[in-house]
């Protein structure tokens, strides 16, 4: 996978992927209007639960949701949030 790292003020969602398939990617994670399907998860910040809706899916959507100042994606597909 291509190492990514963003940072800022990052609003993030959290939600597991129902549809990896065959794939290990088990989590989607929402930031702004991009999605990122990863691995695994380290959350180095607060979170709280949230509820979002979802026009794909025309349905409301539970998430875990934060901030952070950091995010990266690295090489096994670990997303980390500082």
């Amino acid at each position: 996978m291509t190492p990514i790292h963003l940072s800022g003020d990052i609003h993030f969602r959290l939600r597991f992927n129902t549809q990896h398939g065959d794939t290990n990617l088990h989590w989607r994670v929402f930031i702004e209007d991009r999605e990122y399907l990863v691995a695994g998860i380290t959350c180095l910040v607060p979170t709280h639960s949230d509820a979002a809706f979802d026009k794909e899916a025309n349905a409301m959507k539970y998430n875990m949701a934060g901030v952070c100042r950091e995010f990266s994606i690295d090489e096994q597909g670990i997303a980390i949030f500082r």
